[in-house]
């Protein structure tokens, strides 16, 4: 997967939904997360590709627009063991409101 390359269109808006953040899973294994960076990525999804080119889905997660932190909406149920932590780790870190 290319950095501009775009394999899903954004629910709010459908613009492309393009990689922001990549996370090495092992064994050969790449996560990607994409979101529409026009959305503020209130949207992302996770895949994960290997070294031959194959892809597969991992998680897609929604920003809660109360609280600000992402929700798990779809995973795979055959994801290896710490993956879904590995992609949590590389989500966008909840903005913080200034008071001020």
């Amino acid at each position: 997967m290319r950095a501009s390359d775009s394999i899903a269109k954004c629910p709010n808006d459908a613009r492309p939904m393009v990689p922001f953040a990549r996370r090495k899973a092992g064994q050969g294994w790449t996560i990607a997360l994409l979101g529409c960076a026009y959305c503020n990525h209130d949207h992302v999804i996770a895949v994960a590709s290997d070294e031959s080119g194959n892809s597969r889905f991992v998680g897609w997660w929604h920003r809660d627009p109360v609280s600000g932190e992402y929700i798990l909406t779809r995973e795979d149920e055959n994801n290896p063991p710490g993956w879904l932590e590995l992609t949590c780790s590389a989500l966008p870190q909840q903005r913080k409101s200034n008071p001020n």
